[in-house]
């Protein structure tokens, strides 16, 4: 809606800016280079309203394809866009990961008792391996075969989920932007913490590899919401549970009837200790919860320092 004609350099060239600019370009708008590093918007002086239909999550969608590898499972991914999934792709099949493509869906298979490779990584801007998936990708290296190491790229200090990882028995050294990681042979539940987002996916996915119950004492979620809902994480488990267990009793578990959260954080994280703040953050937070999986996740407040 600027006058005149604006130039992005340098600009991302992630999917996401792509189906960004189709909805606006449908809207009214005039863009010209999306998905290069070099955007071009003329303006105009109105935009009108527009039915279109956004991608799929394509960091939610590895996501559940680190599941299926770090479990030993046999899961398919429908409605996906394989060709954005290119890099976390090689990455998966490089540690043993069976991979098939469809034209919209993805099968991910790990045959049970068959060895993680360990892999080397560095995130880097799309179409390279994406930062938001390092956490889950140390996860599944955290039960890897040998060493492997991390260059996170992208983000200083993006590491606060090797601490948790630890906490439950993985072996993992900071240097830097560098993470090395010595597989191990299992991980153990362990109350964990996580700091954001993909750190909760990490201990997700680590969590179901392991042993024994994982227990979270905090989940911090941003702005931009709850990814990965309970209810498809609920749907993943019953496919999962038959193929990682270890014993009878354990293919006959089943996933809990309803879920608890707790958001624990000092008084910055909540709007500096002002309750009302922190009741309107949770009140929020449950109702997406209870639009996407009616009654199965309580969300409760906990904080300190205010």
């Amino acid at each position: 809606l600027a006058e005149g004609t604006t130039v992005l350099t340098h600009a991302a060239m992630e999917p996401e800016i792509t189906d960004l600019a189709c909805f606006l370009k449908g809207c009214g708008a005039k863009i010209t280079g999306a998905g290069t590093s070099r955007i071009v918007i003329e303006g105009v002086s109105r935009l009108t309203g527009s039915s279109y239909s956004i991608m799929p999550d394509r960091i939610e969608a590895g996501t559940f394809m680190g599941a299926a590898a770090i479990t030993g499972g046999d899961l398919t991914l429908r409605d996906c866009l394989p060709d954005q999934q290119a890099s976390v792709t090689r990455l998966l099949k490089k540690t043993g990961v069976e991979i098939t493509h469809g034209k919209s869906s993805l099968r991910i298979r790990r045959p049970f008792g068959k060895a993680i490779h360990a892999v080397d990584f560095i995130t880097t801007p799309y179409p390279g391996f994406p930062t938001d998936m390092q956490a889950q990708m140390m996860a599944l290296m955290a039960v890897s075969d040998g060493l492997s190491k991390i260059t996170e790229a992208i983000f200083e200090s993006r590491f606060a989920h090797a601490a948790e990882l630890r906490r439950m028995g993985a072996k993992i050294y900071l240097e830097g932007n560098h993470a090395i990681v010595e597989g191990v042979k299992t991980l153990s539940g362990a109350p964990v913490m996580a700091s954001d987002l993909r750190a909760s996916s990490s201990l997700i996915l680590a969590g179901l590899a392991a042993e024994t119950y994982l227990r979270f004492l905090s989940v911090e979620m941003d702005s931009y919401g709850v990814t990965l809902t309970a209810k498809r994480w609920h749907k993943a488990y019953a496919r999962l549970n038959s193929l990682y267990c270890r014993d009878e009793e354990w293919s006959e578990a089943k996933p809990p009837e309803r879920y608890r959260i707790a958001f624990v954080g000092d008084s910055f994280t909540y709007g500096w200790g002002i309750k009302d703040v922190r009741d309107r953050f949770t009140d929020i937070i449950q109702h997406r919860f209870d639009q996407q999986a009616p009654g199965m996740v309580e969300v409760m407040n906990v904080a300190w320092g205010g």
